[in-house]
C-alpha cells in the first residue's frame, strides 16, 4: 500500500500532509514556495481553498440501538449510499485535492461495498478514514482494515467496552493503532476517569471527546445535555486525567466553551490549533442522499454532492451564511471569536465565556 503525501497551495501559503508520519502541516508563503507547491489564481483570504477533511455517511444501518443517536431514525427504512453516487462524488472531491475522507454512519462496517470503497478513495490519492463500533471486527477484517489511515471506536456507554476491548485485540495483532470517540454526554461524564485508565491500559493514545448534540432524531433525550456545571468542569478533569496518564484528548469543536470559560492563553490555544466550529471552513458533510452541508450535525443541506468543486465551495451562498454565523448575541464581543468561529451552530448552549464574562461584571 501507497502512503500518501500531498501539499496545496493556501491564502497565507500552503498544506502540507503526510500520511505516516502523521501531520497536516500550515506553512507560509516562502515555505510554499521552497516546497513548489503550485501557486493558484483562486484563492481567497480567509478560505481554505477546498476542505480537508470530508465526513461522508455511507449508511443508516446499524447493528447497534443506541439511546440519543442523531443519525438514526426509527421510522424510515435503513439505507445505504450507493456505490456509483459514492465513486462519482469521489471524484469531484479529488479534483478538489482533498486531504482525508471519513467514513460513517450508522455502522459504517455494514455497507456492503465498503472496502471497495476505500481502496477507491485511496487510489484517488485520498486517504479513506473510518469510525465504527468495533462489532463486527474479527481477524479477517482487521487485516483488510491496513487500507484505512486510522480507524477509530465509538464509546457511547459502558456496556461498549466489552467489545470494544475485543476489537481494539484484533486490530493491534494486525499492527492498527486504534482511537477511541467518546460520547461526552450527562450520563457519560463520571465515566471519563475510567475511559482514560482503560485507553491506557489498551495503549491508545488517540481519544477524542465528542459533546451530545440534540437533532431532530434525539429530539426525546434533552436528559443526555451536558449541563453547564458538568461542561465548565471538563478542563480541569481533562487536565488532571491527561497528567495522570500521560494522555491528552483531541476535543470536539462544540467544547471550545468549556475552554474558553477559564479564560486560558489565546496564543495557546491558537498554537495548539484548538478551534471552535470548523464546518464549511475545514470540514464538509456529505449525506446518504448524497447532498453536501458544512456539519454531519446541521439539519440544513446545501446542495448536490455531484455539482461540489472550488467555485461551489467558495461561491455557496448556505455555505457562506453557516461561516458567518453567531451562536450568541456576545460573540462578536469576545476576545475568542476568531478561534471559535462563532460558536457550535447546533448545540449552543445558554452560556459561554463571554457571555458569562458579561454577566459577572
Amino acid at each position: 500500500m501507497t502512503l500518501i503525501y500531498k501539499t496545496r497551495r493556501e491564502w497565507f501559503g500552503g498544506v502540507v500532509y503526510s500520511e505516516n508520519p502523521g501531520f497536516t502541516a500550515f506553512v507560509d508563503e516562502r515555505r510554499a514556495d521552497s516546497l513548489a507547491i503550485p501557486q493558484r489564481e483562486d484563492l481567497t483570504h480567509g478560505l481554505f481553498s477546498a476542505p480537508l477533511d470530508v465526513h461522508m455517511s455511507i449508511t443508516t444501518r446499524c447493528n447497534l440501538h443506541c439511546r440519543g443517536c442523531y443519525t438514526q431514525n426509527n421510522h424510515e427504512q435503513a439505507k445505504d449510499l450507493p456505490l456509483d453516487l459514492a465513486q462519482s462524488i469521489i471524484d469531484r472531491l479529488a479534483d478538489m485535492n482533498i486531504l482525508t475522507i471519513a467514513l460513517g454512519g450508522g455502522e459504517p462496517f455494514l455497507h456492503p461495498h465498503l472496502f471497495f470503497l476505500a481502496e477507491y478513495i485511496r487510489n484517488n490519492n485520498i486517504v479513506p478514514n473510518i469510525t465504527t463500533n468495533g462489532l463486527v471486527m474479527d481477524a479477517a477484517i482487521a487485516k483488510a482494515c491496513q487500507v484505512f489511515g486510522s480507524i477509530h471506536l465509538s464509546y457511547h456507554q459502558h456496556s461498549d467496552l466489552d467489545h470494544l476491548t475485543e476489537a481494539v485485540h484484533f486490530l493491534n495483532k494486525a499492527k492498527i493503532a486504534v482511537g477511541l470517540n467518546v460520547l461526552v454526554s450527562a450520563s457519560t461524564f463520571s465515566e471519563l476517569p475510567h475511559l482514560w485508565t482503560w485507553c491506557s491500559k489498551q495503549g491508545i493514545s488517540r481519544l477524542l471527546l465528542l459533546k451530545f448534540k440534540l437533532t431532530a432524531n434525539n429530539q426525546t433525550c434533552q436528559d443526555l445535555v451536558l449541563t453547564p456545571k458538568q461542561e465548565q468542569s471538563l478542563l480541569p478533569l481533562i487536565r488532571t486525567l491527561s497528567r495522570r496518564h500521560d494522555l491528552m484528548p483531541m476535543l470536539d469543536c462544540s467544547l471550545f466553551p468549556a475552554l474558553a470559560f477559564h479564560a486560558p492563553n489565546k496564543k495557546d490555544l491558537d498554537f495548539f490549533d484548538v478551534n471552535g466550529c470548523v464546518g464549511g471552513h475545514e470540514i464538509l458533510a456529505i449525506t446518504i442522499d448524497g447532498l453536501y452541508k458544512p456539519c454531519s450535525f446541521y439539519p440544513k443541506a446545501c446542495g448536490n454532492a455531484l455539482n461540489l468543486n472550488r467555485h461551489t465551495w467558495k461561491m455557496d451562498q448556505a455555505l457562506a451564511d453557516f461561516r458567518n454565523m453567531k451562536s450568541h448575541s456576545a460573540c462578536t464581543r469576545c476576545e475568542y471569536v476568531d478561534l471559535c468561529h462563532g460558536g457550535c451552530r447546533i448545540s449552543s448552549t445558554q452560556w459561554c465565556y463571554s457571555s458569562t464574562k458579561n454577566l459577572m461584571k
